[in-house]
């Protein structure tokens, strides 16, 4: 995209559904800064990724940095009573409110799309990040 078009480098998100939301998760953790907004859709979070999270806090608390991250879920990715490797929709709602909790400045927002399900709320989420990340004037 570089070498073809312009870039703001000030305004470049990263979103990614499912497992690419855990890609999303681990480039803020590790690399913070790189994108505003982070963008995840559905993410599959592997216990081993919020490792990083302590790390985390210190450089966006030491570099003052005011980033943005919507975390989305389908209401219906994790049905009452199901035992899942993954339950979805508990372990993204924690994680929204863990980075709430380590580093209150940031502006995380999660978003709920009620009645669907895992793979209609990848295209919901990329049109909600849309407007999160880039939202109208006035």
């Amino acid at each position: 995209v570089l070498s073809h078009l312009r870039v703001d480098p000030n305004r470049q998100a990263i979103w990614g559904h499912s497992i690419g939301g855990l890609m999303v998760l681990r480039s803020m953790f590790r690399d913070p800064g790189r994108f505003s907004p982070y963008l995840l859709a559905s993410p599959t979070i592997d216990p081993k990724v919020l490792a990083d999270a302590p790390p985390f806090f210190e450089k966006v608390a030491r570099g003052h940095m005011a980033l943005r991250v919507l975390i989305t879920v389908g209401g219906d990715e994790q049905p009452p009573g199901a035992k899942l490797l993954y339950p979805t929709i508990d372990d993204a709602s924690n994680l929204a409110k863990r980075l709430r909790a380590g580093a209150p400045w940031l502006e995380v927002e999660f978003t709920t799309f009620a009645g669907e399900g895992h793979l209609a709320a990848g295209p919901l989420s990329l049109i909600r990040s849309i407007h999160f990340a880039w939202p109208r004037p006035p």
